[in-house]
């Protein structure tokens, strides 16, 4: 062994250990593994802290876990559920538990009371404002002589109208279809009866941490329930938990799963063609360094790696051990005088250009402002990096010192694709070869479709959607990714302007076009409507012939009973404020509307449901009074479609800059041969989705930038292999089908987007090693067709 093959080898070993060592002690027991689809896009717009309001409510509401526990009985399902909350709320993983709206009731009151000058429910205000309080005070004197008036929250000696009565109730804004029973939010269907119990995680139901936990409180619960109800009972779940949790466990199946199967695959079909244990087994070193270095990188820059990372970075098997393929492909060049040592002088520039080719290629999306995507970007350069280092590096002092002669099928393969090229390269059969694809490519690119809905890339179980569909029917509520944000300079002005923005919704409701909507206003009045309410109840209610003295008199009360109320009623003027409000247990349906101050201004969210009439919803948006209209799902969708034009535009931009390269290195008319690969590759993996009718979207097109890299480093290895023409065919070959594996496991992925990466590779990958094979066999059928420029070796 020369010294300098030793000297490279220490410095092999050392990078090893290097890597190794950080991966271990510093990484793997601090590595934090994101699930969230939406963490792989752009947060932010021009103003990212008005962005980073609106992303607050979606991440609040993404905690949220709704439950029904259902029984025949509605004993045991009052039993169960009771028992079902205490478990989640003992158990840590779950806050905020809530399955008795009334629970903190008297806190209520009080706070009524204090304010009840400025309080007034909305129906009573309806009432009240026309004119005459006859009406009124008939319809109050009614409810006294029936039972209703008997399950007030306040009693009638303080509340005889039911004014604060009727206000609290409209507190507790009603779940669809589900109604306050006793002190629980209950739901009927059929036989059975349901209770009502929200909960929110301790953390984002994307963290595995936080899904390991539910899962065992979960479980806990649902035991502690059935015990507690003595009867069988249903238990349904709505909300982003369930979905992060089976995203999570399918992603973290299919790396161990589609890694294990490429990683076989590869490392046996290395065993059975090089007839070495050293091959695989260095390949195997080679990659394991590359994963370990990709994804302690990807730790260290952004604090975090997505599993969509993660799983990209498992199919690097297929690109990474191109570079093991290479070198030891190089022992059929010269088996009796092949020596290890000398192999990186004939494959050492080839697999440099295809791993600069490859680099470039995922270079790309560092450009993009994605985070998953860089994550992906940077795992796969410092990855492929690493595994190319193991072999410069270790390679040549590890591997078997002398070559093996070519397997007798190896060789009957290799003639066969040689005679295959020769036929393609006749002019006959490429004027009907090229008249096919033509027509294809016609029919295909016609019928291509683009398609950026969020929506369609995100992973659905349709068990979990059977749920989702069971407990919205249940309750008689659909989800609606659309809202408004409402902001002012201070809480007053904010509130003053989301009141106007309710005043229309209640007339769209009325009309149909939505169902409901909760606004903080409807339990946090501004100055300006208490100032209302109480010149309201001053002249219908307080007055010396309002309503209150009125029905006192018709009840019994003594004058002096009376006047204590007037007196009562004048000492309450004071306004109730904000920072009461959201201390008492009043606010707490509308917490998580209130975003409180955001960029310098207050904001709030005010949540639609039931949406019929887009066009008259998002009329009523005034961004000049601070009210803009939110359409998440459509905004994601519109910044999809707007990346995968500008992806559009950087794929054809890397295509001009590599042309370019390649025709300085190469020349102008072999730069066209090198280019045909990648480019004929990417038309007909888009003619092949509209044939199929596979919708093309950006995570496609991302595909086709990778698959700019891939090609380019067939074709350089083809167009370097001069004398050296079989083993580099071989050697293109198998990297080929090594990619093809591992990326077109990518294409049976649960996950739509990476799916959409895998198939574009899938049938890109193949059309680019056909393409690359017959242009070099046609390049080597013209008379010039060795140009200047190096050859191999």
């Amino acid at each position: 062994m020369s010294f300098s093959v030793r000297r490279r080898l220490l410095a092999g070993i050392a990078l090893l250990c290097l890597v190794g060592g950080v991966f271990v002690v510093l990484v793997q027991p601090r590595l934090r593994v994101e699930t969230d689809l939406l963490d792989l896009l752009p947060r932010h717009g021009a103003d990212e802290r008005i962005e980073a309001a609106i992303d607050t409510f979606p991440e609040r509401l993404s905690r949220k876990v709704v439950f029904l526990v259902g029984a025949r009985q509605l004993a045991a399902a009052n039993a169960g559920a009771r028992a079902f909350a205490a478990g989640l709320a003992e158990s840590g993983a779950f806050v905020a538990v809530r399955e008795r709206v009334g629970q903190d009731l008297q806190a209520s009151v009080r706070l009524y009371l204090e304010h009840r000058a400025n309080l007034l429910s909305r129906r009573h205000q309806e009432v009240l404002e026309p004119g005459s309080v006859d009406s009124f005070y008939r319809a109050a004197l009614l409810v006294l002589y029936t039972p209703a008036g008997l399950l007030r929250p306040i009693e009638i000696s303080r509340d005889p109208l039911g004014l604060g009565s009727d206000y609290l109730l409209e507190q507790v804004p009603a779940i669809g279809k589900a109604r306050v029973q006793g002190s629980q939010l209950v739901v009927t269907d059929s036989d059975e009866t349901y209770v009502l119990v929200i909960a929110e995680t301790a953390g984002s139901p994307f963290s595995r941490a936080v899904q390991d936990g539910a899962e065992l409180a979960l479980a806990t619960a649902g035991k502690a329930a059935e015990a507690a109800a003595g009867a069988e009972l249903t238990i349904l779940q709505s909300g982003a938990l369930q979905h992060a949790t089976a995203a999570s466990r399918r992603l973290h199946d299919e790396v161990a799963f589609f890694g294990t199967i490429a990683t076989v695959a590869v490392l046996g079909f290395m065993l059975v063609l090089f007839r070495d244990w050293r091959a695989p087994a260095l390949g195997m070193l080679a990659l394991a360094a590359g994963a370990a270095a990709g994804i302690s990188a990807t730790h260290f820059v952004f604090g975090q790696l997505h599993v969509i990372a993660l799983v990209f970075g498992s199919s690097l098997i297929g690109v990474g051990i191109d570079y093991s393929m290479h070198f030891y492909a190089d022992q059929f060049r010269a088996p009796q005088t092949w020596t290890a040592t000398d192999a990186l002088a004939h494959v050492s520039r080839p697999i440099l250009l295809g791993m600069s080719a490859a680099v470039l290629g995922y270079a790309g999306l560092l450009l993009l402002p994605f985070p998953g995507l860089k994550q992906m970007a940077l795992i796969s350069i410092i990855g492929l990096a690493m595994a190319c280092a193991c072999v410069f590096l270790i390679f040549p002092a590890a591997a078997r010192g002398s070559g093996r002669g070519l397997p007798r099928w190896c060789g009957a393969f290799i003639e066969g694709i040689e005679r295959v090229g020769r036929r393609c390269a006749q002019p006959r059969t490429r004027f009907v070869f090229g008249i096919v694809v033509l027509g294809f490519l016609g029919l295909g690119l016609a019928r291509v479709q683009f398609h950026d809905d969020i929506r369609s890339l995100q992973m659905t179980s349709p068990e979990l959607a059977s749920i989702e569909r069971r407990v919205g029917d249940l309750l008689g509520t659909t989800g609606e990714s659309r809202f408004f944000l409402v902001r002012g300079s201070d809480a007053q002005s904010m509130l003053q302007a989301e009141e106007d923005l309710t005043a229309g919704l209640r007339m769209l409701r009325k009309r149909g076009a939505i169902d409901s909507f909760v606004a903080v206003s409807s339990s946090l009045p501004s100055y300006r409507r208490q100032e209302a309410m109480r010149a309201l109840l001053e002249r219908k209610v307080y007055a010396d012939d309002g309503a209150l003295p009125r029905i006192m008199r018709e009840l019994g009360f003594e004058s002096a009973a009376i006047t204590r109320e007037l007196a009562a009623f004048v000492d309450s003027r004071t306004p109730l404020q904000p920072d009461e409000w959201l201390a008492n247990p009043v606010s707490a349906p509308y917490r998580d509307l209130w975003l409180g101050n955001v960029g310098g201004q207050q904001a709030t969210v005010v949540t639609l449901a039931g949406v019929h009439d887009v066009d008259a919803v998002q009329s009523l948006a005034q961004p000049s009074s601070g009210v803009r209209y939110v359409d998440r799902v459509g905004e994601i969708s519109a910044v999809l479609a707007r990346y995968r034009i500008a992806v559009s535009g950087l794929l054809l931009l890397a295509y001009a800059l590599i042309f370019a390269a390649l025709a300085w290195r190469y020349g102008v008319r072999d730069a066209g041969w090198l280019i045909a690969a990648p480019l004929g590759a990417s038309a007909l993996t888009l003619g092949f989705a509209g044939v199929l009718g596979v919708a093309v979207n950006l995570f496609a097109v991302l595909g086709l930038l990778l698959l700019l890299a891939l090609g380019v480093d067939y074709a350089i290895f083809l167009r370097e292999a001069r004398a050296e023409r079989a083993s580099a065919l071989l050697a293109v070959s198998l990297s080929a089908a090594t990619t093809m594996l591992s990326f077109g496991l990518l294409a049976f992925s649960s996950t739509p987007l990476i799916r959409s990466i895998g198939l574009t590779l899938l049938i890109g990958i193949a059309c680019c090693w056909l393409i690359a094979v017959g242009a070099d066999a046609w390049r080597r059928g013209q008379p010039d067709a060795v140009s200047a420029g190096g050859g191999h070796g």
